[in-house]
C-alpha cells in the first residue's frame, strides 16, 4: 500500500503485525496515513475511509472485521472507530 505520514519503521512494523493478527486483511489495503497524533487512517481498495483510534487497534480491527461485509454497513465511504464503544458512518 501507499504509505503516508512521518514515522519511522519500527511503527509501521508494529501496525502490519497487529494488522496480521487480526481477521482484517493487509492486502485490502490501498493506503495507510500515519497522522502527527499518532493514528492511523486506512483506505481499502474499495474506497471506505477507516479512522482507527490510537489505542485497541487489535479491537478495533476486530470490530471493522465483522461489521464491513454487513448489510447496514455497505454503502459506508468512512468508519471512524476512534471512539471506544462508538461506530460512525457515512452513507
Amino acid at each position: 500500500p501507499i504509505i503516508l505520514g512521518d514515522l519511522n519503521i519500527s511503527e509501521f512494523f508494529l501496525f502490519k503485525e497487529i494488522i496480521d493478527k487480526s481477521n482484517f486483511k493487509f492486502e485490502n489495503i490501498h493506503k495507510l496515513t500515519f497522522l502527527p497524533s499518532k493514528r492511523w487512517n486506512i483506505e481499502t481498495k474499495n474506497g471506505i475511509i477507516i479512522k482507527l483510534p490510537f489505542n485497541d487497534l487489535d479491537l478495533s480491527l476486530e470490530t471493522l472485521s465483522k461489521m464491513i461485509n454487513e448489510a447496514e454497513f455497505k454503502n459506508a465511504k468512512v468508519i471512524d472507530l476512534r471512539n471506544y464503544g462508538l461506530i460512525i458512518t457515512n452513507d
